[in-house]
């Protein structure tokens, strides 16, 4: 079984040693792991809608709007993401023939925790800025949040929780190792900036605010990835985002009286 320090000798003799940035997959491979990545989640979100409506004996039509399934589609995710991080172990590792944390880059890179402070402060001063100049808009993620309590607690668990570590795997791991070995790191930086914005537009469409927020993230994060040569950073950063933003909607019944 090769080891992650090993080299493999090519037939022109040159040694060559995979590392975060020069991954043991092809750019074939980490596209198709994207696309995974958001199919399992439509699957298992559908499944849960389909098991949930013959459970409770109402049609497709309503099972989607009923709060009860938003919940249970929200749960979905969870799963999918497990699977997702399984799928990306076996690419990254090649069954276990690799290092996951020294292919992936699971170091601080030179990041320090005062690095973290500022860039959160920053990104949030950003988001308050568009905020204040596009307004509070409607999009199918609030709808989802003011369906149920439920619902808000299940999107913070898997928000805070599993999403920052599968996201970044996939985005700032795979996809972005694979693009920058073939092409470089500007064409990188950009493409995954897009990719990772773009998934998820749907869910905020029309909401000017939130979509340039979300765009500002994803190109700080995929700034951070270059700059470190890590995703731990990343995970940590997209942790805290999530998480603050979560813990809000979790603590806003009993904060909004005060305001």
């Amino acid at each position: 079984m090769l080891q992650p320090e090993e080299n493999i000798e090519y037939p022109t003799g040159l040694a060559v040693t995979f590392d975060a940035d020069n991954p043991p997959w092809n750019n074939l491979m980490a596209v198709g792991y994207w696309l995974f990545s958001i199919a399992a989640i439509v699957v298992a979100q559908g499944i849960a809608t389909v098991a949930y409506s013959s459970y409770s004996g109402i049609s497709f039509a309503e099972a989607i709007k009923d709060p009860a399934t938003l919940l249970v589609s929200v749960v979905a995710v969870l799963p999918a993401h497990l699977i997702t991080l399984a799928v990306g172990w076996m690419i990254v590792t090649r069954m276990g023939n690799y290092s996951f944390s020294e292919m992936v880059g699971m170091d601080w890179g030179g990041f320090r925790w005062w690095h973290a402070v500022l860039i959160v402060i920053a990104m949030f001063a950003l988001f308050a800025l568009f905020l204040s100049i596009f307004g509070e808009q409607e999009n199918d993620f609030k709808k989802l949040l003011e369906s149920s309590r439920g619902a808000v607690y299940a999107v913070a668990f898997v928000a805070t929780f599993s999403a920052p570590v599968v996201e970044e795997v996939v985005y700032r791991g795979v996809l972005y190792s694979a693009v920058k070995r073939s092409l470089n790191t500007l064409a990188a930086v950009v493409l995954i900036t897009i990719l990772f914005a773009g998934v998820h537009l749907v869910q905020y469409w029309g909401d000017l605010a939130t979509i340039f927020s979300l765009f500002s993230l994803s190109l700080g994060l995929t700034l951070v990835r270059a700059w470190t040569g890590n995703i731990l950073p990343c995970i940590v950063l997209h942790f805290l985002f999530n998480g603050i933003q979560t813990t809000m909607l979790v603590l806003e019944p009993w904060i909004k009286p005060l305001i």
